[in-house]
């Protein structure tokens, strides 16, 4: 079940939303929906057509990870000592009740919303404690057929632009993410390449 709204904050609340939309995982609220201040704190998040069109989506793949970093940071709010670090699994912290698991710095998905690469989706994850910048070729997304693609930023309803070969998240927050919608640039698309790269912006 979804967590968005439980101990979350907003921008780690729209990270575990997209995940769940992007590899198309059942989307049961768990919050208490008679509770108005969280329901208005997530309303945009939980209410997004864009995001919840990936996950209901079927082009023949349910969505998965390509990318991610080579180094892996530790969520936990407590971390023991002699505990560094561990890969890709949940430990159980063996002087409290909490558990902690390693993540990569950052991480990428992607889920074909469309056959033949006419719409594709791409999460970018960011799981560390600082902000980052998150940098992506569209040759290495599985499912993209374009070198000169058209972006749409899932989470604002707005389209960026025409980008060329690769495209860049700038300053994504802690435990942020940048959530996209690709598609093929029309032969006589006449906008100009975007050379630059793109923030991500807060509520």
């Amino acid at each position: 079940m979804l967590e968005v709204g439980i101990k979350l904050s907003y921008e780690e609340s729209r990270s575990h939303f997209g995940a769940w939309c992007i590899v198309s995982s059942p989307l049961i609220l768990s919050h208490d929906l008679n509770d108005k201040n969280v329901s208005d704190s997530i309303w945009d998040i939980i209410t997004n057509t864009e995001a919840i069109e990936v996950n209901q989506a079927w082009a023949g793949h349910p969505g998965t990870a390509f990318a991610r970093s080579d180094d892996n940071v530790i969520l936990s709010t407590k971390i023991p000592s002699g505990y560094e670090f561990y890969e890709n699994r949940s430990i159980s912290n063996p002087v409290s009740d909490e558990t902690f698991v390693t993540v990569p710095k950052y991480q990428y998905f992607y889920k074909p919303v469309k056959q033949n690469g006419e719409k594709t989706a791409v999460l970018l994850m960011n799981n560390f404690e600082i902000k980052q910048t998150l940098s992506f070729n569209f040759a290495d997304v599985p499912s993209l057929t374009c070198a000169n693609c058209r972006i749409r930023d899932i989470w604002t309803r707005k389209d960026i632009g025409v980008f060329k070969d690769t495209f860049t998240c700038e300053s994504v927050a802690s435990h942020d993410s940048c959530f996209l919608m690709i598609s093929p640039a029309p032969e006589n698309d006449h906008w100009d390449f975007n050379q630059d790269t793109v923030s991500v912006k807060k509520k």
